[in-house]
């Protein structure tokens, strides 16, 4: 393990895993009012499963931080959900949300489009997609569970850098 020199957290700079969780909420809140309006309008189910994905992306690196990941090694884990998930689960997620095999399956679906940019930079295609509600549910689900562990751990030093 290689420990960096970070700004401490509320310091100028710093990154916290309150902070992260914040702004996951923010666009799960944003994806949840999208989402509500995707089956009456077109063109807003992409915006939705964006916002969505980039949700459980910050909650779990709100957890990771958490845990006492450096700014590096959460860079690393880079906008793959599933990598995000893994180390979450090999740092105890299990212990404040129950991640089950649909969770997981969700997560799959999504990751694919997600890590390649695809809601973003349009490539023509077929993708599975995991249904829209499920992915909401399972970002709400991610935020709701983590939020006390971020609090409680946003003033953590971090050392991890792997």
């Amino acid at each position: 393990m290689k420990v960096t020199t970070e700004p401490k957290a509320g310091e100028p700079g710093s990154t916290t895993s309150m902070g992260l969780w914040r702004y996951g909420l923010e666009y799960l809140e944003a994806g949840r009012i999208i989402s509500n309006e995707a089956p009456r309008k077109r063109f807003l189910q992409t915006p939705a499963y964006f916002l969505l994905a980039r949700s459980i992306e910050l909650s779990l690196k709100g957890y990771l931080r958490g845990c006492g990941f450096t700014i590096n090694a959460l860079m690393r884990v880079n906008h793959v959900l599933k990598r995000a998930l893994a180390r979450a689960v090999e740092h105890g997620i299990q212990n404040h949300c129950v991640i089950t095999d649909s969770d997981r399956r969700i997560i799959e679906l999504v990751d694919l489009t997600y890590k390649a940019k695809d809601f973003e930079y349009l490539r023509v295609g077929y993708r599975q997609l995991p249904q829209l509600s499920d992915l909401l549910a399972l970002a709400d689900k991610l935020s709701k569970s983590l939020e006390k562990f971020c609090r409680i751990n946003r003033d953590r030093s971090w050392t991890i850098d792997g």
